[in-house]
């Protein structure tokens, strides 16, 4: 099944890539799997973000799958939903 890192894309785009590469760089964590959620107020930064985390993973010799959700604003069931599957 592979390793997995799941996120949600706020108002920075650079807490995000920060915190990845915390989990790599202290963890030692090289997820085979990366998902950005974000709602539709923040998805305009979801290519930064992906491309952040591109950069992170190549300095550290690996290449995760990349991949975003866009819920609606608010609407925590829909998530909630999205982010168990």
């Amino acid at each position: 099944m592979g390793s997995k890192y799941i996120t949600m894309l706020g108002r920075s785009g650079w807490a995000l890539v920060n915190a990845y590469y915390a989990a790599i760089r202290e963890r030692g964590y090289q997820p085979d799997k990366v998902v950005i959620f974000a709602e539709e107020a923040t998805a305009g930064g979801l290519e930064a973000a992906s491309a952040g985390i591109r950069a992170v993973s190549l300095k550290f010799g690996f290449e995760p799958e990349i991949r975003s959700e866009v819920v609606r604003d608010g609407d925590f069931i829909e998530a909630g939903r999205k982010i168990t599957e």
